[in-house]
C-alpha cells in the first residue's frame, strides 16, 4: 500500500501517505525446508497417476526451488 501511495504522491493524486504510519512486520525467513524422501515419493506417485505430463515441472521445482507461478513465467 505504501508504494501505491508513493506513486500517487508523485503523480499529484494525493498529498500524504497514510500507509507509512502502519508499522511493518518482519517476516521470519530463517526456516528452509526440503521435502523428505517419502514426501517426494508420494507427490511423484500422485503426479504420475493423475498428470504424468507434468512430472518435468515437478523436477524443475525440486531442483530450482521455483514456485509454479515462477515456472509459468519462464521463457
Amino acid at each position: 500500500m505504501s508504494r501505491i501511495y508513493s506513486i500517487a504522491i508523485t503523480n499529484g493524486k494525493v498529498s500524504n501517505n497514510p500507509a507509512r504510519l502502519v508499522p511493518l512486520q518482519r517476516e521470519n525467513n530463517e526456516r528452509v525446508r526440503w521435502l523428505e524422501d517419502k514426501e517426494e515419493i508420494a507427490i511423484r506417485q500422485a503426479i504420475r497417476q493423475h498428470w504424468p505430463q507434468r512430472e518435468p515441472e515437478l523436477d524443475l521445482a525440486l531442483h530450482t526451488g521455483l514456485r509454479r507461478s515462477e515456472q509459468c513465467c519462464l521463457r
